[in-house]
């Protein structure tokens, strides 16, 4: 009950799977590939980057992965209407 606050899977219901991205490394230690493939499959099966590293390996990834998510979010919300100025 106490990790409901800090677990995605808790707040997959409440997302839409086109405006997410799932980033997570194929030799992850501190969030295992098998709780990535629930939470992307909780998720509705988002766009999903596998890197080919660990959880703190993955350092050397850091502008590959804000470049995918730079593009995904352009993507994401180049649809969410802009409010008019009053």
């Amino acid at each position: 009950p106490y990790v409901e606050s800090v677990d995605p899977s808790y707040f997959a219901p409440s997302l839409e799977p086109d405006r997410v991205l799932l980033i997570s490394g194929r030799f992850d230690r501190v969030i295992s590939p098998a709780r990535s493939r629930e939470l992307w499959a909780a998720l509705g099966q988002p766009d999903w980057v596998k890197l080919p590293t660990g959880h703190h390996s993955a350092i050397p990834f850091l502008w590959y992965v804000a470049g995918r998510a730079a593009d995904h979010f352009e993507r994401a919300f180049e649809q969410v209407p802009v409010p008019a100025a009053e």
